[in-house]
């Protein structure tokens, strides 16, 4: 599993999977919707398809009883406590690549 962000490994990612009932990518999904990147971003980002991040975000939306991706990306901010987004460490892909 890649690291999204500083300080937060598989460990602290399946802590925080298994208090909400989610799998460790879907945590890793949440991080980066609440960092703004859209489905394609997401995708890039963690090597998989589109479809299979809109997949996700469908079951983490039922999972956690929401209605899109703002609630998820405000959830995650306060709830799951991540970090500050304009410290993430890794770089966005470019619309080329």
């Amino acid at each position: 599993m890649r690291q999204i962000w500083p300080g937060l490994g598989p460990q602290q990612i399946k802590t925080v999977a298994g208090r909400w009932g989610l799998t460790s990518r879907q945590i890793e999904i949440a991080m980066l919707v609440s960092q703004g990147l859209s489905n394609k971003e997401v995708a890039r980002v963690l090597n998989l398809a589109e479809g299979t991040v809109k997949l996700h975000l469908h079951r983490i939306y039922a999972a956690l009883r929401f209605r899109n991706r703002t609630a998820l990306a405000t959830f995650a901010r306060e709830q799951m406590r991540f970090p500050d987004p304009s410290h993430a460490p890794h770089e966005w892909p470019s619309e080329s690549s």
